[in-house]
């Protein structure tokens, strides 16, 4: 099936999923309306992609795996885009036509937004001609696994990109006979529980 054919029949599976949930919505036999995509990662980071439909909007949100439960992060997107249903007669088009020609080319940005790649390029060369200077604290560091420049540190003032954040193994933990999981930071073997943004 050629690419023009995909975009038509995933606008078709987009419209229908929302036609089907605005009824059970206004029934009250739903009280949120979502397509959930099956996309596992972008750009080598786990994530979650979804649509939300509003009556009058359709948001498509990227959240970043939630690092224990292996579940979307509900409050932090990464991405979103939004598709307006009131007054657009082909936004499920412009939405499948995202999905395929514009998710595939997001790279992971120093701040951990999913962005085009050359604003991801931009970013990065305004860091390295920057670092150096004197007497001036940069707001990224190296992330201390892969070396790549992130905005994003640990609870226990580790910086750590998302990209390798999601990829640290989960251990558990049994203390007491209460067992738990954590995933240790790599430096100091700390519990990783929150990202400093």
């Amino acid at each position: 099936m050629d690419m023009q054919n995909k975009i038509k029949k995933y606008a078709s599976i987009i419209k229908a999923s929302y036609d089907r949930q605005i009824i059970e919505y206004n029934n009250r036999t739903i009280n949120e309306m979502e397509l959930k995509l099956p996309i596992k990662t972008i750009d080598n980071v786990k994530v979650t992609v979804k649509f939300r439909f509003h009556t009058s909007l359709c948001n498509l949100l990227i959240s970043l795996y939630d690092i224990y439960e292996n579940d979307a992060i509900d409050d932090h997107y990464i991405h979103d885009k939004s598709f307006n249903i009131g007054t657009d007669d082909y936004w499920a088009e412009k939405a499948s036509k995202y999905i395929f020609l514009t998710l595939p080319k997001l790279k992971l940005s120093v701040n951990g937004q999913l962005k085009p790649e050359e604003e991801v390029k931009d970013e990065l060369e305004q860091y390295e001609l920057l670092t150096g200077l004197e007497n001036v604290t940069l707001d990224y560091e190296e992330c201390c696994v892969c070396n790549n420049v992130t905005g994003c540190k640990t609870h226990c003032d580790h910086s750590i990109c998302y990209r390798c954040m999601t990829h640290i193994k989960n251990v558990k933990i049994n203390e007491d006979g209460d067992e738990h999981i954590e995933k240790p930071c790599p430096l100091c073997r700390k519990d990783i529980q929150i990202l400093n943004l």
